[in-house]
């Protein structure tokens, strides 16, 4: 039974680290990566009830801990990844432009989610011992799941 969870954990993983990453790949500019990322984490996240033999009557037991994991992972992988441009001025005064990573707990505008979290202005310290709970959680559903 083991085997079967970490499978069921190793797919999770795998579908949020390739969306999130395609989504920041693309962001950066970079379109046909992303679509490529994206498609695998389509793919992954499709083939998961064939992996898993996954028992209707126990769909909350595949459903929660998915959410649990993308909670905890998904913003931080994407903010990690993300570059975005700012102007500074060099040592001579002139401004030049650089790429920098977002801050770990920025939260965006364009989606429901960002929209959301932005508007609690949670610490970032708070949102992150949050975001562990949530992935502790994720992982110890998988781990109880089928016994």
């Amino acid at each position: 039974m083991m085997w079967h969870n970490s499978i069921i954990l190793g797919s999770y993983l795998a579908a949020i680290v390739l969306d999130a990453s395609s989504d920041a790949v693309r962001d950066n500019g970079n379109k046909t990566l992303g679509h490529i990322l994206e498609a695998l984490s389509v793919a992954t996240f499709l083939s998961m009830p064939f992996t898993f033999n996954a028992d209707v009557s126990q769909l909350a037991w595949y459903i929660v801990p998915y959410a649990l994991l993308r909670i905890s992972l998904f913003d931080v992988i994407y903010n990690k990844l993300r570059k975005v441009k700012t102007k500074v001025e060099d040592e001579e005064g002139k401004e030049v432009e650089v790429e920098k990573r977002l801050p770990i707990c920025y939260h965006g505008t364009t989606s429901v989610w960002d929209s959301v979290l932005g508007r609690f202005k949670v610490p970032c310290g708070a949102e992150l011992f949050g975001r562990f709970i949530a992935l502790v959680g994720g992982v110890a559903m998988i781990l109880q799941m089928i016994k």
